[in-house]
């Protein structure tokens, strides 16, 4: 095994869970706002779990399949969720392989959430319009949902990746063979690796809004939906590309910054009572304040 992989391994096929310490939003915190949690099991004899969202009299001819990005869940992306509620939809939604809910020792691959999330369709048979929308990871994989399923052709694709090979050498700096690595997550993939995202949004004729910060560290613009806009020039992609929002685009500026402010500070620190200290005040409702501009493109977009 080379030290790629190694590196890919340690950093990225582990288990996600809360630590407890940073506060997350729960379907309580959001009056009437109602859940339901269900589960299956996956093609490797995992239980994973999925959640429905929803207010009283959503919309039951339309469903939006919310993807979350690499973490402890779903729950993560609930201000998100409730927006997509609010707004009378209804939001399915899962926590991948070892992830929050679901059992696993680790999340398997990159490749894992497109399997899932495709199965979980499949098994569902959903007789409704589909719309996916995914942040980081879940934007790669509702990429590779409107890849795969012609049945789908709108989705909102949020600091989205969009090939494993320009993520990893853009996050890494690494520029060397990236053989094996690949070779992991095609052997754990279903198949799902050899999806040519670039070649689909050069031809696609599926809706597609991308919506990306011009300073994200974790998913660079130039390699992700800067890469796209320049050398995609397709009339059915369209592109909202903000300033000073880093990895959220969605969020106020102001919650961007206490994000980074507390982020930063978490970090530095290695005593779990200073770490606690810190957090104990924080309000997660200002933490996630969306922008509501962000917002009304994005329902504007899929109405």
């Amino acid at each position: 095994m080379d030290d790629l992989l190694k590196k890919h391994l340690s950093q990225f096929i582990i288990r996600y869970d809360k630590d407890g310490i940073i506060p997350y939003l729960k379907a309580e915190d959001f009056k009437g706002l109602n859940v339901k949690e269900k589960s299956f099991v996956n093609s490797k004899g995992i239980e994973i779990h999925y959640f429905y969202y929803n207010y009283e009299n959503y919309n039951e001819t339309k469903v939006i399949l919310f993807l979350p990005g690499l973490g402890p869940g779903h729950t993560a992306y609930l201000r998100e969720i409730n927006k997509l509620c609010e707004h009378g939809y209804q939001v399915l939604t899962l926590d991948y392989c070892g992830c929050g809910a679901s059992k696993g020792d680790n999340l398997i691959s990159f490749y894992e959430p497109t399997v899932e999330a495709l199965d979980l369709l499949n098994m569902l048979e959903l007789d409704k319009r589909i719309y996916v929308i995914g942040h980081s990871l879940g934007g790669f994989t509702a990429l590779n949902i409107l890849n795969h399923r012609r049945d789908i052709n709108r989705g909102v694709l949020i600091s989205p990746i969009i090939t494993l090979k320009n993520q990893f050498k853009a996050f890494t700096g690494y520029t060397e063979d990236l053989t094996e690595v690949l070779e992991y997550e095609s052997n754990n993939s279903s198949g799902y690796s050899s999806l040519a995202n670039i070649p689909y949004l050069t031809n696609t004729n599926d809706d597609i809004l991308f919506i990306h910060s011009k300073d994200d560290p974790i998913v660079p613009f130039n390699s992700a939906t800067g890469y796209i806009k320049e050398n995609c020039k397709n009339k059915s992609l369209r592109f909202m590309c903000v300033e000073n929002k880093y990895h959220n685009p969605n969020y106020t500026l102001e919650a961007v910054k206490l994000y980074n402010e507390l982020n930063n500070k978490y970090l530095s620190l290695n005593n779990k009572e200073d770490k606690i200290k810190l957090m104990k005040d924080v309000d997660p409702f200002v933490l996630t304040e969306q922008d509501e501009i962000i917002w009304e493109s994005i329902f504007n977009f899929i109405k």
